[in-house]
């Protein structure tokens, strides 16, 4: 039996008190003592040199697999920069192969993907770790519709256990995820671990009572593999502010302790 730690966390690109938010999104990263981190919203600012995954990835001394996102001009620190806002997976575990599939597109959010790392946990046993970031940009939720039918069938194509992390801009109790965990044959770590507890992963929602969750950890077995994924322990984390009001980012992270359990 082999433990992983994985957390994931929509890291808000360059918004709000960004080096104040870095600083204690790394200290409070560093504390989950994580194995993999998977993390949307990876914020790149050619001009200044700011860079959230290698940021985390030289404090937290971890490995880092970047995907390239949507480059766009944004308002940082007061001033329009050329930016890009991509995915990004950290680990303390050798990747073996890095990849993205494209989600589908309109005009008006044009550079999605699902990224795709298989790391190796031990000799031999590969784990695959899925990262994604579902639209927001979406009125009758057509998009979105059409991403997690892509996401669906590129969990499916491959044959093996796997982690699928990310911010799905769907509540808990949307239709849309229903179907998804359904004909992806996934589950919800948390739910596996606290049952129909509450819970929140928006420092907006949160400050104002209401428990909205649009972040998750699923995981999916398969049947006669060589290993099986066994959820001990999932939490809300990332959710402390510091001394000036400051969260890690307007999303709070999610975090899983699991044990791949080798099928002998």
């Amino acid at each position: 039996m082999y433990p992983v730690k994985i957390c994931t966390i929509n890291s808000w690109k360059g918004d709000g008190n960004y080096d104040e938010r870095m600083v204690l999104m790394a200290k409070q990263l560093q504390d989950l003592q994580a194995d993999i981190i998977c993390i949307q919203e990876c914020f790149i600012c050619y001009a200044l040199g700011v860079n959230t995954l290698m940021f985390l990835a030289n404090t937290l001394q971890l490995n880092a697999n970047y995907c390239a996102g949507r480059k766009k001009q944004r308002l940082f620190k007061g001033n329009m920069y050329e930016t890009e806002s991509g995915l990004g997976i950290l680990t303390r575990f050798k990747t073996i192969a890095h990849k993205s599939v494209q989600l589908p597109r309109n005009r008006f959010d044009e550079d999605r993907k699902i990224q795709q790392v298989y790391l190796e946990i031990t000799d031999g046993l590969h784990l695959l770790v899925n990262n994604v970031h579902i639209t927001h940009i979406d009125i009758d939720d057509t998009l979105k519709a059409q991403q997690l039918k892509t996401l669906t069938e590129t969990i499916h194509a491959t044959k093996t256990p796997q982690l699928i992390c990310g911010d799905f801009n769907l509540a808990e109790t949307h239709h849309l995820l229903e179907a998804f965990q359904q004909s992806a044959g996934v589950k919800d770590v948390f739910e596996q671990t606290n049952g129909s507890t509450k819970r929140c992963s928006l420092v907006e929602a949160a400050a104002s009572g209401n428990a909205i969750c649009v972040d998750y950890i699923f995981y999916k077995n398969i049947a006669k593999a060589a290993y099986t994924i066994k959820i001990i322990n999932s939490n809300v984390v990332l959710n402390q502010k510091d001394g000036q009001g400051n969260y890690p980012s307007d999303h709070f992270g999610y975090y899983a302790e699991c044990i791949i359990d080798t099928n002998e």
